[in-house]
């Protein structure tokens, strides 16, 4: 490994909380993240097949965006 990529490999990747600024805004959107499991991916094969819906599969985990609300039937 070079000095250069060891050095960069070094840097913080987190930032102070007096860094960060937060505001209070309202969202229209809404999520849930599950543990990937088969019980997991038939439910996000299901609601993927509802409009508004985002399914991301990731690794170990499974995630279900959408607008407004979610409704799990």
């Amino acid at each position: 490994m070079s000095t250069a990529a060891r050095d960069a490999s070094q840097s913080n990747i987190f930032r102070s909380m007096k860094d960060i600024t937060f505001e209070q805004t309202i969202s229209h959107q809404c999520g849930v993240t599950m543990n990937d499991s088969v019980e997991a991916r038939a439910i996000a094969e299901f609601m993927g097949l509802k409009p508004n819906v985002i399914v991301s599969y990731q690794p170990a985990m499974i995630r279900i965006d959408g607008s407004g609300k979610l409704i799990f039937k």
